[in-house]
């Protein structure tokens, strides 16, 4: 017992020290999450925590819009950013993320002869 006891603070004292050195640690581990949901594996998300540009072909899920898209030969990366959330800004093609769900969302309706614009207006939400 006194043994896992001593190991757990070394844990806790190394996991102190990354923090201390690198404190952008605890927003990607926030961004990991993200990244799951959105419906990236790890090697996908490991590939973005370089801060590179990481192009993608595949499904992308929407959380706020419980929807999943097609995307075709994007690019996705993560960027430090301090006004962003944990400290970093995902990017689809240069946009935002949310921004980039909003319009293939708006795109999907078209399609199938929705003019979602007109339907949110009607129902009083702000775009």
């Amino acid at each position: 017992m006194t043994g896992l006891k001593q190991e757990a603070q070394q844990v806790i004292k190394a996991l102190m020290r990354v923090d201390e050195l690198c404190p952008y640690v605890k927003g990607l581990l926030k961004w990991e999450n993200y990244c799951k949901d959105v419906g990236l594996d790890k090697e996908r998300t490991k590939a973005l925590f370089t801060m590179q540009p990481y192009r993608y072909t595949g499904d992308l899920h929407s959380i706020r819009y419980n929807h999943t898209f097609r995307a075709n030969d994007i690019v996705l990366q993560l960027k430090p950013d301090k006004d962003g959330p944990s400290g970093f800004r995902f990017t689809i093609n240069g946009k935002d993320g949310d921004e980039w769900f909003k319009q293939q969302r708006k795109e999907f309706y078209q399609k199938i002869g929705i003019d979602i614009e007109q339907t949110e207006q009607r129902r009083g939400i702000k775009i």
